[in-house]
């Protein structure tokens, strides 16, 4: 533990941003250490078909999180004072609830039409979950925010370990009880929610005097300061998510649960080390970088390519290691029933490299206010993605063929997004010269 946390202060940029990384990612290790740790076992007590339903429920909650607060979550950090920054914490808390109300009518009314149309029968019985996981995961995600603009990290990295022990408690538990698939779904939920008191404690503790200023007339100031996130970034992202997500509702629309099981578990395993440093670099990234554009906006290019570099050296090792040997690890650890998912990970560890490199960085784009960039690349990854299930399934190939074209479809989506954040970042450059 200690061994990876210098080597991440040494190998990221050496400075203040290296440390908060490692803070994050610290916590982060031990919450989804756990569940790795965990993973041999649950895969034992659940089947390959439970796993197919935890895939298409989190895939359907992940892509509507992201629209939980119409992003306005993600201008927390940026105004330069306190009380706008508290009217924008409020109003984004009264949106998730509003939508978590409006998404439980929808599955109370439209419920059986869904599940038809994605033809997973076995979803049906767990629909309910969705409203509550939506606003468990909301409230977490916008208080998450408000920490960031405070730089608490280590605050975010006690969440970080709180999740890990909530997912591997619950679904074990229920697991032993012979509770499926309904102790993976609990055992996520529990796992979005986890922490969300400690943060929300934190900013009503310490924030209290800027959380008294606000008021309904501050909350539609800041909603139209910022009216660029709900207007652009909430579609942007809404797609966004769906690209990553779309894949397993399609494994199991057209292979069946079991294929998105597998793909389920391969997520799981070999986004956990992304995960990791991804999201820990994204948020210490989105606060530094916040900082230079309003600071010192000359140096944000700089930010940008010392991240990409360092990012591509801790990355390529791993990530060939895992593409080569991922088969025999699946069989090893989690049985033999699981050796496809090993297969799905070779497969597809190229493009997940070039992920992981580029999308911590792509907050770039929501720094500069060029969420109109974002929308259009998102556009084009969902409609790759999207077509080459549809090219496999029209063409009767089988799921690791589905597969292999997803694969290069994400590798072309991803290069295209890196060639995109330089476009911007010099255009933003050049202006700023420019202004001087």
């Amino acid at each position: 533990m200690n061994g990876l946390l210098k080597g991440l202060k040494q190998s990221l940029l050496g400075s203040q941003f290296a440390q908060n990384v490692a803070v994050i990612a610290g916590g982060t290790l031990l919450g989804q250490g756990l569940v790795v740790l965990a993973s041999p076992i649950i895969t034992r007590l659940y089947t390959p078909a439970d796993f197919g339903v935890l895939a298409v429920y989190t895939s359907i909650l992940s892509i509507l999180t992201v629209a939980a607060s119409m992003r306005y979550e993600l201008a927390i950090p940026l105004p330069r004072k306190e009380e706008d920054a508290a009217n924008l914490l409020v109003l984004s808390l009264s949106i998730v609830l509003c939508i978590s109300l409006h998404l439980g009518i929808v599955v109370w009314l439209f419920g059986d039409q869904l599940i038809n149309w994605l033809n997973i029968p076995a979803l049906k019985s767990y629909l309910w979950l969705l409203p509550l996981g939506l606003l468990a995961a909301g409230v977490h995600q916008v208080f998450n925010y408000w920490a960031v603009r405070k730089k608490e990290f280590s605050l975010i990295a006690q969440t970080k370990l709180r999740q890990g022990f909530g997912i591997v408690f619950v679904q074990l538990g229920l697991g032993l009880l012979q509770l499926r698939p309904i102790g993976l779904l609990a055992g996520d939920m529990m796992g979005r929610s986890s922490g969300s008191w400690t943060l929300a404690t934190f900013a009503c503790r310490r924030d209290s005097q800027a959380l008294k200023s606000v008021n309904i007339e501050g909350m539609r100031r800041v909603g139209y300061r910022f009216i660029g996130f709900p207007l652009i970034s909430t579609g942007s992202a809404i797609l966004n998510s769906a690209g990553l997500y779309i894949p397993s509702i399609l494994l199991a629309t057209f292979y069946g649960t079991q294929a998105a099981g597998y793909f389920a578990l391969g997520q799981r395993v070999i986004t956990i080390p992304m995960t990791l440093l991804g999201q820990s670099v994204a948020k210490v990234y989105f606060a530094e970088a916040s900082n230079l554009v309003r600071q010192n906006p000359s140096a944000l290019v700089s930010l940008f390519q010392k991240s990409v570099s360092r990012m591509l050296i801790l990355g390529i090792a791993p990530m060939i290691l895992l593409g080569i040997t991922a088969p025999w690890i699946f069989k090893s650890v989690f049985g033999a029933a699981w050796i496809e998912a090993g297969q799905y990970v070779s497969v597809l560890s190229l493009p997940y490299l070039v992920h992981f490199i580029v999308v911590p960085l792509s907050q770039t784009l929501n720094i500069l206010e060029r969420q109109d960039l974002q929308f259009l690349w998102d556009m084009g990854r969902i409609s790759i993605v999207a077509a080459a299930f549809f090219i496999a399934e029209k063409n009767e190939w089988n799921a690791i063929g589905a597969i292999t074209l997803y694969s290069l479809a994400l590798l072309l989506a991803y290069s295209c997004l890196m060639v995109i954040l330089c476009y911007a970042l010099h255009n933003f450059n050049t202006n700023n010269l420019d202004s001087q």
